[in-house]
């Protein structure tokens, strides 16, 4: 049901494309670069040097499990000093957008062995209360790490919120940011139908897009809904440049990584620069999802919802 209403809503938008776009379009010109096959923003020795002192990966890779009981809320303090764990602040943060492809942006770069996730949406620098009670409480969010692991969160609003940009410049000026998007009209209607499914789920009802996506009176886009206003990119990102030099930045292709992801996967690797261990063995393409799914190990895999 909700796929025939994407068809016809699409047929009906034709002016919310061009907009949009071309947003797109300016968007990818104020990166820089239409080269995907180099990574847009290579920035060195913002993790620390690599060297004796980094724990193998390899090593890694066998403490997962551990790592996953920790989360839980199943370690002792006596095991997290013998293991060496700590709650570190996020070294890349996903900051955008919403119905961009977030969720499944965060849980493939969580295959890397270097990285590890924090599985709950913080809302640390968009909410004015969790704000208010400090970087520490922000840290103590954070999932437990070996030091030389890279902790990424996701916070999709943190793209459209205009005090994030200098509340994230004041905690880390050279943090790496990470905004993934896909084709604006696509986007404005996914954000427009989950909000749909929503009020179904409780038996309410809602307008339809067109009404909310266009201006009755002029018959043009209306950029005061939320759902166009977010697909709107180069508005919001406009505002992080002026905290934020762009090669601070990775643009990812949320439709590329629908389809495509390991080549979209290792340009985040290059930014983020980890050593290349995202492969084709842990992407492989569920048809009955149609989507691709995440393998870990040989006992391990994982779709997304």
């Amino acid at each position: 049901m909700l796929f025939k209403q994407q068809v016809l809503l699409r047929q009906k938008l034709f002016v919310l494309g061009s907009l949009a776009i071309g947003s797109l379009l300016y968007l990818v010109a104020r990166v820089g670069s239409l080269d995907r096959l180099q990574p847009l923003c290579p920035i060195d020795g913002r993790f620390g040097p690599r060297g004796q002192d980094e724990i193998p990966l390899r090593a890694l890779q066998f403490k997962r499990g551990l790592l996953h009981e920790f989360r839980k809320g199943n370690a002792t303090k006596e095991q997290i000093r013998l293991h060496n764990l700590v709650q570190q602040l996020p070294k890349a943060i996903i900051i955008g957008v919403r119905k961009g492809g977030t969720r499944a942006l965060l849980e493939m770069l969580n295959l890397h062995p270097a990285v590890v996730k924090a599985s709950q949406e913080i809302h640390f620098f968009d909410n004015d209360e969790n704000y208010a009670k400090g970087i520490e409480w922000y840290r103590k969010k954070m999932p437990f790490s070996y030091p030389h692991q890279i902790t990424i969160e996701k916070s999709p609003a943190y793209f459209i919120t205009e005090e994030v940009p200098e509340r994230i410049y004041k905690m880390n000026s050279s943090i790496k940011l990470l905004i993934i998007v896909r084709e604006p009209t696509t986007r404005a209607i996914s954000d427009y139908t989950q909000v749909l499914e929503g009020k179904e789920r409780k038996n309410k009802t809602y307008y339809k897009f067109e009404k909310l996506a266009i201006d009755p009176n002029t018959c043009e886009v209306n950029t005061k809904y939320k759902a166009v206003r977010t697909s709107i990119y180069t508005k919001h990102l406009e505002r992080w440049l002026k905290y934020f030099p762009i090669e601070q930045f990775h643009i990812v292709d949320g439709d590329r990584l629908i389809t495509e992801p390991l080549p979209e996967l290792q340009l985040v690797e290059k930014f983020l620069n980890l050593p290349p261990r995202i492969s084709q063995y842990n992407l492989y393409f569920n048809a009955t999802r149609g989507f691709y799914c995440l393998r870990f190990n040989i006992v391990f895999n994982k779709c997304l919802a």
